[in-house]
């Protein structure tokens, strides 16, 4: 009797100890529940979007400063400049001061900073990227600075070292090269060519347009007469693969005559000629009714041709071509400031002309100048 009744209050404890256990546990849940209830609720975020692997990102122009007036300069009596007559399209003269219209801006900017384009043709040279960087280093004229379409070469850094002289080249913008024809040869079906079809017929291997989609017509091509020429030595390096012009490619321009009067003549035998073609910086050669730029495959996409204008008319450059690396590369190139690198005035008015044409303000003048902002 005994050990029943004591197993009856061991049951009847360890049941008063399970609920007590299950009560303690209950009670702990219900505390952690009305805790956690009162925290903020937080949401997940959406995931951050990433570029569809097929997109790339066009660089946006980092132009600094704004404005060419911001542009620190010191004082200088006179900053003369010579070099590249791809340049030419930003000295174009401005009404009503009649002078070009960079150093228009600049003087109005900056009047302590008198910029002088410095002509060779004045002194019986031909202007081009050569004569200004010669001139540089050999001291004619003073320089200040040169300006060039072409990187220097490994004979004119040699020529500066020997003098002890060392030259910066700071670039300011990107150039197309263009080849243009007469307008006839677009109406008899001519559309395009590609990058080895321009290098056979200035090197002479191609001399008839039905060998290329045109009609049966002899092909005449002309070239600036200049060795200084920074166009005509790019064209030949990297069209041409330093191959020879053809026997068969005419001379435009006499030695000593000024940039704008050779352009003038070349656009005007290209015009006035049947089945004719040159080539020269796009932003020289748009807008002109008298002739046609003409649309060039890159040699890995001969099918694929491409105009560096924005319309069938060119009235300007289409900067797209560069970022979209669409256009042939051998026909683009950068430009530059070539600056010597003394320490002293000269090598100061170099860099701020190139800070100048790199400022936002200048990137926009190099645009409306037909060439491509950096």
């Amino acid at each position: 009797m005994r050990n029943r009744n004591t197993k009856n209050r061991n049951l009847l404890l360890y049941g008063i100890m399970a609920s007590c256990l299950t009560l303690f546990i209950f009670v702990l849940l219900f505390i952690q529940l009305k805790g956690k209830s009162r925290e903020p609720k937080i949401y997940p975020t959406a995931p951050t979007p990433t570029p569809s692997p097929t997109t790339t990102p066009i660089k946006k122009n980092s132009c600094r400063p704004d404005e060419i007036e911001q542009v620190n300069v010191s004082p200088i009596q006179i900053v003369p400049f010579a070099g590249s007559t791809t340049f030419a399209p930003l000295n174009k003269l401005e009404a009503p001061l009649n002078e070009p219209e960079i150093i228009a801006i600049i003087k109005r900017a900056h009047p302590q900073f008198p910029l002088q384009y410095i002509d060779p043709a004045k002194y019986g040279e031909t202007p081009g990227s050569g004569t200004g960087i010669k001139w540089l280093i050999r001291g004619t004229h003073n320089l200040s600075f040169a300006q060039s379409s072409r990187p220097l070469s490994d004979q004119e850094v040699q020529d500066a070292k020997d003098r002890n002289i060392k030259l910066k080249q700071q670039e300011i913008a990107y150039d197309l090269v263009a080849i243009y024809i007469n307008p006839q040869l677009i109406k008899q079906g001519l559309k395009g060519l590609t990058l080895a079809q321009v290098r056979d017929i200035f090197t002479g291997r191609i001399t008839n347009w039905k060998d290329v989609g045109g009609p049966y017509l002899k092909i005449a091509p002309f070239r600036r007469n200049s060795a200084d020429s920074g166009t005509v030595k790019f064209f030949k390096e990297n069209v041409m693969n330093n191959q020879e012009f053809g026997s068969n490619v005419a001379s435009v321009g006499q030695k000593g005559k000024p940039e704008k009067e050779i352009t003038t003549l070349a656009i005007r035998k290209v015009a006035s000629t049947v089945g004719s073609i040159s080539f020269a910086t796009a932003s020289e050669v748009i807008n002109q009714d008298t002739i046609r730029i003409l649309p060039i495959a890159k040699e890995d996409t001969p099918k694929n041709i491409v105009s560096p204008c924005t319309d069938e008319s060119c009235k300007a450059v289409d900067t797209n071509v560069i970022a979209n690396q669409v256009y042939p590369e051998q026909l683009t190139r950068k430009l530059f400031v070539v600056i010597k690198q003394d320490g002293g005035q000269d090598e100061n008015a170099g860099q701020a002309y190139a800070n100048m044409l790199k400022s936002c303000e200048g990137q926009e003048l190099v645009r409306q100048a037909g060439f491509v902002p950096l």
